[in-house]
């Protein structure tokens, strides 16, 4: 889950326009997001024992509430708010009022006066709707009206109304490669031997301050990955990954914080992502996870080409 919601946040980063939503705010949980279900323990400065890769995915599950704890959990949502404007100041585009407009005046130059709402960030509430194995639906309310995205774990579609799309459009090509990567609601490290992923331990590294393992995971599609876990209390800290903005890669990074525990199982409330090249940086905060709601499978029906917002399966609770 917490690569789910970590997912989620680093294709916040990805914007149409510095003011817009994104094409694709679902990854993690998430992922991403994602993936996030972490302890509630604020991390004290250890030295890092030497551990295999199976002694600290073993520690970590004992952390984040139980292996088997997770193995029964079979469905999972989860409610809170996600950044969706960027600061002005932080933009590439952004240039500060000048300071002498006499002599800008002089020049050609004419001074304008800044509006307060462009360095405003703007926090949209959302509601991420997961079902073993892939299945997930993501809500997202902006300016009274909500945006859906749909994965079935073959096939995702997407209602846009904050662009003036209130129908659904599949998801692009590079859409369901993303979604397609992302792991099931417990993360990569549950058994990850059963979702025939390979965990290498590569070694040390401080993170906030505090030593933490870094773990490169290689998925059965060949896709490379690495999670940092806390030394400590032996929860993940940091995820790293990459999107591609203009058509170039740009490395993102994300931060897992502020861990509570729901049900027993322990979730990061938040989660900061920064992406390479670009100024600032998204958060994503979680205020709510409820643990086995009953997911009907028509919430996940991914809606045909064309279909309004109110068509959409299960858009009506």
């Amino acid at each position: 889950m917490n690569l789910r919601l970590a997912h989620l946040v680093q294709m916040r980063v990805h914007r149409e326009s510095p003011n817009m939503l994104p094409t694709s705010t679902r990854r993690l949980i998430a992922p991403t997001l994602a993936a996030a279900l972490l302890a509630a323990t604020t991390a004290t400065a250890v030295a890092a024992p030497t551990l295999s890769a199976d002694e600290i995915v073993a520690r970590n599950a004992a952390a984040r509430g139980g292996l088997e704890a997770w193995r029964g959990i079979k469905t999972l949502a989860m409610t809170g708010k996600m950044d969706a404007n960027k600061p002005r100041s932080s933009r590439p585009d952004y240039h500060p009022p000048l300071d002498n407009p006499k002599a800008a005046v002089a020049k050609g130059h004419f001074e304008t006066k800044p509006d307060p709402a462009a360095d405003k960030v703007v926090q949209l509430p959302y509601r991420l709707e997961l079902k073993r194995p892939h299945k997930s639906r993501l809500e997202i309310d902006f300016n009274g009206t909500t945006a859906v995205q749909i994965y079935d774990g073959a096939h995702g579609a997407k209602i846009r109304p904050y662009l003036g799309r209130s129908t659904a459009e599949p998801y692009t090509p590079a859409e369901l490669e993303l979604a397609a990567q992302e792991q099931e609601l417990d993360g990569p490290l549950i058994d990850y031997q059963r979702k025939q992923t390979r965990i290498a331990v590569e070694g040390v590294d401080p993170v906030d301050g505090a030593e933490a393992y870094r773990l490169k995971l290689t998925f059965a599609d060949g896709a490379v990955r690495h999670v940092w876990v806390d030394a400590g209390t032996f929860l993940e800290v940091k995820i790293d990954g990459t999107r591609t903005l203009d058509g170039k890669p740009h490395a993102v990074e994300t931060r897992l914080r502020n861990y509570k525990a729901f049900g027993g199982l322990k979730v990061a409330t938040l989660s900061e992502t920064t992406i390479q090249g670009v100024p600032g940086s998204s958060k994503l905060t979680v205020e709510n996870v409820t643990l086995n709601p009953p997911l009907d499978d028509g919430r996940f029906v991914v809606p045909p080409t064309g279909a309004k917002a109110g068509e959409a399966a299960g858009s009506k609770r």
